[in-house]
């Protein structure tokens, strides 16, 4: 078996992602604006009725009681260098559909996660 080293050579380390518009077909990604998007999210995901909390309870958070704790979440996941979180809105009527962030961005290995990611 070949071993691949552990250093590779001229390696250059990444840009912190960014958060460019994307638009499909079906769904268009915008970088999230919180005091814009999270009552839209708190709206469409279920915030008023519980099942936001059933739609993310795998994130190991508390219950989100009201729109607050989602904003105050999102400033959090922010926070980190080149950590940013999305919203997707379908692209026919303008609706706010879901999110999903990129995070623990490691730019001296070239990697990244995609995590909190919720829709309706």
């Amino acid at each position: 078996m070949k071993m691949i080293p552990m250093i590779v050579e001229n390696w250059t380390p990444r840009p912190l992602m960014t958060s460019p518009s994307l638009v499909g077909k079906y769904v268009q990604i915008d970088p999230l604006d919180v005091e814009r998007d999270v009552p839209l999210l708190w709206d469409a995901l279920g915030g008023n009725d519980g099942t936001l909390n059933e739609r993310v309870q795998w994130w190991g958070m508390n219950d989100f009681v009201e729109e607050s704790d989602l904003a105050d979440v999102v400033r959090r996941i922010e926070q980190p260098a080149g950590d940013v979180v999305n919203v997707f809105r379908l692209v026919d009527s303008g609706e706010v559909a879901g999110m999903a962030s990129y995070i623990n961005t490691r730019a001296e290995h070239g990697c990244t996660e995609i995590g909190y990611v919720v829709h309706r």
